[in-house]
């Protein structure tokens, strides 16, 4: 049985997500957005090392540095550092504790940064990536 809340609360976190995709594909970036379950969007961004996506990324959330300064993103080690740099932006960004997991890829497949967002948090990263701007509502503990 679908409750209306459920269909509600699924229309909130797809418009999060188009929100976000609408404001990532306004610049050259290689990223994916799924709707990963009824509260969490994922945000894919791919191959840091070649394109320099994640750097990319940092400074449409308004970062002036290079978030991957300094790091081997061939090694596991230089991709999670990446991931805790992220984080911390995120953080800055939203207000909130935000998953951010990194997979150094492969010869066949290029490393990427799996960002686990709530609705909230895709219009925050929207909102800041559009205006350059913070959101002006708090979000919900």
């Amino acid at each position: 049985m679908v409750l209306l809340g459920d269909i509600s609360d699924l229309r909130l976190i797809y418009t999060a997500a188009e929100a976000l995709h609408g404001a990532l594909s306004a610049h050259a970036l290689a990223f994916d957005i799924h709707v990963h379950s009824d509260s969490l969007i994922l945000l894919l961004l791919h191959d840091s090392l070649e394109l320099g996506t994640a750097a990319a990324f940092a400074r449409l959330l308004g970062s002036s540095a290079d978030l991957a300064a300094g790091l081997d993103l061939n090694r596991p080690r230089g991709v999670r550092r990446l991931a805790e740099r992220m984080t911390w932006l995120v953080i800055g960004v939203t207000g909130c504790r935000v998953l951010v997991d990194g997979d150094p890829g492969c010869g066949h497949a290029p490393d990427h940064l799996a960002l686990y967002l709530t609705g909230e948090q895709a219009h925050h990263l929207a909102n800041r990536i559009e205006n350059g701007l913070p959101s002006r509502r708090p979000l919900t503990p």
